[in-house]
């Protein structure tokens, strides 16, 4: 998280903030100031060393933009060491040398400051510029970092060019890289590879394949692959249970290694050998193992060997304190004369509050300044020797009176604790004479001392606040934290300072209480946090190198290995529940670019077609979801709204800390834009869309409309550069960064009291891996925003429509459906897409066969696509062809009409596709050969044929309400001449219809003949599923049932359940899989098995199963 407070002051190990006093100490003679060679312009070189330990080796092949690169070994510290020093000299005369103030920052996300060798203490001590705080190095040397895990820092060296930092100018940048580097391995992007006909004898070996690993080098650091060693491939044959055996690397050299460059991919190959399964699908594992080491010698490991971050939780709480009393003031006449102002402390020096500094200030009746006395500490109060210091360098002030009259006078400063035993003494006095032998005032017209002070607790931030670090955190922010001041107590209080109490660890080793009493930095070997605050608000860093020794499981695959009958088989890639689909003839689906169409759970895409605020969770698009989906800019944007109201009611209610965790997570985008032509349509479409405004984006009060329609208040970055933050980003897992700047003096508050916006959000994305290469990943459809009346109008976001429409989400009213609504002049999408309607019972259920949605691209224009969709719904249906005598000899026949609207349909040559799946005859039990073919069942014959083609054949007398052989299909087989085998028959048949989903368009079935054979249809319960059957004989008419999927979001989500498949369809593209094309079929065989199974429960005792296996 990065919250920004404007005006703030930079982190620092100690931080303080000064409340202004009546009479400052500051001014005067005693300030500090650089010498006058200099011009008064600060420090304009400083010099120091980076030295690591226990060793480094330079890589200028890695050195980017000027910086040095530095390879270093796991474990190593880096340290800044020779600090230089610079002469530091006062108004008074006092000089010396002083070391340079140095700080590093880790150069992540805007920069996070992790080390430093400075202090700020919180005396009054001041610059002649009248700045209050004064930094100083406080050591030459000092550990900037240590490298607990792999990977690539950056860091920039600071130093203070002004003694009171408002300043810093770099020193240097560097990056390190810790080895032995690290590789990522993981499956690759495709889910399947290869579908094949394989005719063999002793079905042991089902398929030769082969599949690519993904080796990227994500180290900074090149590497050399020592060994590669499989995991989980067998060796032994099926016959001794095997199902994967005979792996290995054709494109890995053992002998002599492969190097890995820094950044770049290696595509490892490994053949495969898959056995027969005895169930379809199996499921196996594959993994590998990588040995490397990096190519400078610092060290060596494999994938399975290294050390687990530790995830260190704790908790502290805030205080915020001063010393007390600060400051006494009062009256006194003054005569006429010549005074003496004279002040004095020799108290200690306190750690958190400075060098003791005390100062008298004296004041007419006008408020006009008559004399200033201050100093700091001396050894003491009452030696002359030290008196004399003090005299001569501004503890001592004479003036002069000119007439009788009131004055006013106040002593304020530092003078001593008393808790801590760092009190002596103190006086501020006035008077008359001057004893040069005492050095002392004498004749006093006013004596006072402040006494000892005490250190007061001022207010807290409550909690105790928790909080989770690990090595990965690196440097971790915390807060912003409200710390409210008890104001009534600051009238006499110093300078207030923020610490950290109760600071309690546990690394997994049980609670860890860290540093006693109130404190600015806490740590241990492993462990450091610290506190900065200013203006009632507190920050925390956290950093730890916990680690423990660990065995890391090897990246893997799930491999499942189908049977798809007896000739055809898979070798499939998924990470979860899988199946594939067959077609009617027992087929794998296959998509237009081979791709295997798959179902379930693991194959459902991750899109959701609902733009609804209500229907988008506030996690909607996050890694931590598990049902997370890959979302496009509106989903985002709404979720994101979700997220800030989420993170304002936590602040509210004082939860920083949760509130604090809600400023980074992890989502999953498709291809997409933030463009600002999308922020203006998105607000428009939040704005002016009637919905259960869970946003409370414009009603009742348009709070969250201020920010977003803002870009000045919510703007959006990638990788910290927000000109990039406009442009298309690609699909892939992105690290989100919520950087939101609070108005310094409100932290965590959004909204003023006429809820008018405080804050400045700004939304950084950083890509850190990719996604299933899936075509609808990369067509943002983005719901309705952006639709004008003269058609949808988008600018760097989204897809545009051309062609027919058809509705993509039917949220209950037909009156603002989803549609795809055709561009406007001037539109810019992302991405085109020509839309395709199959409408008409013919194109559904012939045309389309069994096909609802396919995407492919349209020709050679980029990002152009064509879409096709055929809502429909799936009904099965058993032909039973009769054998009979008929007017011209005998055949065996069955005959239907389909009807659209109450009119026959006209195909042409045939309308279905149909699968003999029995064989029947009289006295003999169902037989799975068809004699007459010499065939086994179940057997695809093909199609049906028009009626008007077989005319002259031995068929079925047509029933009178089908008199037109033109609109009649069916089975028909001419059994007069020959005699052929088994001629007194009955034949079963299988098919899918498929009636278009449309609310204006009703579809029926009619049996076309008069007596021979008949037609099983489903029939269904009024909650929709399957719950028996319809029998049409002779000229019966069957309407097919309403329903179906009508709407895109409706066939995208219908994969999860096995009704429908998807084929992702890819191509190569150098070493990736690119996303091409996208297909959804209906599940013929799953839904055909149904209808089998339910007719073959009937006492009918139809063979419609005989062949199957039941």
């Amino acid at each position: 998280m990065k919250i920004y407070l404007p005006l703030a002051l930079a982190l620092i190990l100690a931080f303080f903030t000064a409340t202004p006093l009546a009479a400052p100490v500051c001014g005067g003679g005693h300030c500090y100031f650089y010498p006058p060679a200099m011009g008064n312009e600060g420090i304009i070189s400083a010099s120091m060393k980076i030295e690591f330990t226990p060793k480094a080796v330079s890589i200028p092949s890695q050195s980017q933009d000027g910086r040095a690169a530095f390879a270093v070994p796991q474990g190593a510290q880096m340290r800044i060491t020779g600090i230089s020093t610079y002469e530091q000299n006062c108004i008074d005369g006092a000089s010396g040398d002083a070391l340079v103030a140095v700080r590093v920052i880790e150069l992540k996300g805007s920069g996070v400051e992790t080390a430093g060798n400075y202090v700020t203490t919180a005396a009054e001590v001041c610059r002649c510029d009248g700045s209050r705080n004064v930094v100083q190095g406080a050591t030459d040397n000092f550990i900037a970092y240590k490298f607990a895990t792999g990977g690539k820092y950056s860091f920039r060296i600071e130093y203070a060019t002004t003694v009171n930092a408002s300043q810093w100018k770099a020193w240097r940048e560097v990056d390190v890289f810790v080895a032995p580097g690290k590789l990522e391995v993981r499956a690759p992007d495709s889910n399947s590879v290869g579908v094949a006909n394989n005719r063999y004898e002793r079905q042991e070996f089902a398929k030769k394949e082969f599949r690519y690993w993904k080796i990227k080098n994500t180290g900074g650091i090149d590497v050399n692959i020592t060994d590669i060693i499989d995991v989980g491939c067998e060796k032994e044959s099926i016959r001794a249970g095997g199902l994967i055996s005979g792996c290995g690397f054709p494109n890995f050299n053992k002998k002599g290694g492969h190097v890995v460059r820094a950044g770049e991919t290696f595509y490892l190959q490994e053949d495969i050998n898959a056995h027969l399964p005895k169930v379809s699908p199996t499921q196996k594992k594959l993994s590998i193992n990588v040995l490397y080491k990096d190519i400078y010698g610092m060290g060596s490991t494999d994938l399975t060997a290294g050390e687990q971050p530790v995830d260190v939780d704790g908790s502290f709480k805030i205080v915020a304190q001063a010393i007390t009393p600060y400051r006494k003031s009062g009256t006194m006449t003054l005569g006429a004369g010549d005074y003496n102002a004279q002040v004095c402390t020799d108290s200690l020096i306190s750690g958190l509050y400075g060098h003791p500094l005390f100062a008298l200030t004296i004041k007419d009746s006008a408020g006009a300044e008559v004399a200033v006395a201050r100093f700091h500490e001396v050894a003491s109060c009452s030696d002359p020797g030290s008196l004399a210091l003090l005299n001569n360098e501004g503890g001592l002030m004479q003036f002069s009176v000119p007439a009788t009259g009131a004055y006013s006078w106040e002593i304020a400063g530092n003078v001593g604790t008393a808790g801590d035993g760092k009190y002596r003494s103190d006086f501020a006095r006035i008077g008359r004479k001057f004893n040069p032998t005492t050095g002392l005032v004498e004749d006093f017209v006013l004596n006072e001392h402040l006494g000892p002070q005490n250190i007061q607790t001022l207010g807290g931030s409550g909690g105790p606040h928790t909080f989770t670090a690990n090595v990965f955190d690196r440097t971790k922010q915390l807060g912003p934290y409200p710390v409210p001041i008890n104001n009534s107590a600051l009238s006499n209080a110093g300078p207030v300072i923020y610490g950290l109490t109760d600071v309690k660890i546990n690394a997994g080793t049980g609670n860890i209480t860290l540093g006693q009493g109130v404190l600015q930095k806490v740590s241990n070997d492993s462990f450091e946090i610290s506190v900065s605050g200013a203006n009632s608000t507190a920050s925390v860093l956290a950093k730890t190198s916990y680690m423990n020794k660990t065995t890391i499981l090897p990246p893997s695959a799930d491999i499942n290995i189908f049977w798809a009958g007896k000739e055809k088989y898979m070798l499939g890639f998924s990470p979860g529940p899988v199946g594939f689909c067959k077609d009617m003839q027992g087929n794998a689906i296959r998509g237009s670019n081979g791709a295997i169409a798959l179902s379930g759970s693991a194959a459902q895409p991750k899109v959701k077609y609902d733009w609804r605020p209500l229907a988008i969770a506030q996690n909607e698009c996050d890694a931590s979801n598990p049902a997370y989906s890959v979302c496009d800019s509106a989903q985002f944007s709404v979720s994101l709204i979700k997220k800030l109201v989420a993170i304002e009611t936590l602040a509210q209610s004082g939860k920083f800390d949760e509130a604090a965790q809600l400023t980074r997570f992890q989502s999953y985008l498709g291809l997409d834009g933030f463009s600002l032509d999308f922020q203006k349509d998105m607000d428009y479409y939040l704005t002016n869309t009637f919905f259960d405004d869970t946003l409370s984006y414009s009603l009742p009060v348009p709070k969250w409309k201020k920010y977003f329609s803002d870009p000045a208040r919510v703007g959006f970055a990638v990788n910290g550069d927000p000109g990039l933050g406009r442009k298309p980003h690609e699909p892939g897992l992105y690290n989100i960064d919520l950087a939101i700047e609070f108005n310094e003096r409100r932290p965590w508050v959004f909204f003023d009291e006429a809820n008018s916006p405080l804050a400045k959000v700004t939304v950084n994305f950083k890509k850190v891996d990719s996604v299933a290469p899936n075509l609808l990943y990369s067509l943002p459809i983005d719901g309705p925003v952006g639709l004008e009346a003269g058609g949808m109008h988008r600018i760097g976001y989204g897809v545009g429509f051309s062609g027919q429409e058809i509705v993509i989400f039917d949220n209950g009213n037909p009156q603002s459906f989803v549609k795809t609504a055709q561009s406007a002049a001037g539109s810019e999408p992302l991405a085109k897409i020509d839309v395709r309607h199959s409408d008409t019972f013919v194109k559904t259920t012939k045309d389309s066969a069994g096909q609802l949605l396919l995407i492919t691209p349209a020709g050679d224009s980029p990002n152009s696509y064509t879409l096709r969709f055929a809502p429909s719904r799936p009904v099965p249906a058993v032909i039973k062809a009769q054998s009979a005598n008929v007017p011209k000899g005998k055949s065996i026949s069955a005959g239907y009409s389909a009807m659209e609207n109450g009119s026959a349909i006209n195909a042409g040559n045939y309308l279905a596709r149909l699968v003999e799946i029995a064989f029947a005859q009289p006295s003999k039990p169902a037989s799975c050969k068809d004699p007459q073919q010499n065939a086994a069942l179940p057997y695809a014959i093909g199609t049906d044929r028009q009626a008007l083609i077989y005319s002259n054949d031995a068929k079925c007398i047509l029933h009178q309400s089908a008199a037109d052989p033109s609109k009649v299909y069916g089975f028909n087989r001419d059994l007069s001449s020959p005699a052929i085998e088994g001629a007194d028959a009955s034949i079963y048949l299988e098919t899918v219809f498929y009636p278009p989903a449309l609310a204006n368009s009703k579809s029926a079935i009619r049996n076309a003949c008069s007596t021979q054979g008949a037609i099983y249809l489903p029939r269904y319960s009024q909650s929709g599923p399957l719950s028996g059957y319809t029998e049409l004989t002779g000229g019966a008419v069957y309407e097919f049932p309403a329903g179906g999927i009508k709407t895109l979001a409706e066939a995208v989500g219908g994969v999860a359940g096995n009704d429908l498949c998807i084929a992702a369809g890819t191509a190569r593209q150098g070493e990736s899989d690119i996303a091409q094309s996208v297909g959804l079929w209906w599940n013929e065989e799953k839904i055909l098995r149904g209808f089998r199974q339910t007719l073959a429960a009937q006492p009918l005792g139809l063979p419609v199963n005989a062949c199957f296996g039941g």
